[in-house]
């Protein structure tokens, strides 16, 4: 499968079938995951994989944002000790949730190739999320990567527009190729 044919077919999903993914399925995101950029090349990520039923229904309770019904998780979190350490505040601040949404974005391309499914949430709820995980308070939870398999029939995709896309300057429109 070519690799635009892969991004053409990702979307986000919020309903899944009932059946559980693979421990297999679940390494093979994780790994996608692993292998996105990170700056620095510091190995400042975790990945915390919940199949758990009890516990992903406690994280989709306690986080407003999770509105799926994925059977599974994985939570990209950021050591913040070691990133600080290494690229100091800035780091700490913007950096690593950049490198979050990279191995987010991974996550979600692998899940495509592999006929799976995903969906983003961001918690606005961090302590909630770090209890139900037993996340120790120098692990930032930073994205919770719904997945799951796709039912038969799924829901229509949001149709996505265009951003504004400038060429070289900004308000100097980028003409597409045909």
């Amino acid at each position: 499968m070519e690799f635009f044919d892969v991004v053409a077919r990702r979307r986000m999903h919020r309903v899944f079938s009932d059946e559980a993914l693979t421990r297999d399925d679940l390494d093979r995101l994780v790994r996608a995951g692993a292998r996105a950029p990170q700056a620095g090349n510091a190995p400042v990520r975790r990945f915390v994989v919940v199949d758990e039923p009890g516990i992903v229904r406690t994280l989709r309770q306690v986080m407003p944002s999770f509105i799926s019904n994925a059977p599974a998780a994985i939570v990209v979190c950021t050591d913040l000790d070691l990133v600080e350490r290494l690229m100091g505040e800035r780091g700490r601040d913007t950096v690593s949730r950049i490198d979050a949404g990279t191995a987010a974005e991974n996550i979600a391309l692998a899940a495509t190739a592999l006929g799976l499914g995903a969906c983003f949430s961001q918690s606005s709820t961090e302590p909630a999320v770090r209890a139900v995980l037993d996340l120790p308070e120098h692990v930032r939870p930073e994205i919770v990567v719904a997945v799951g398999r796709v039912p038969a029939r799924p829901s229509q995709a949001v149709r996505m527009q265009r951003p504004p896309v400038d060429h070289n300057r900004f308000d100097s429109p980028w003409e597409a190729s045909p």
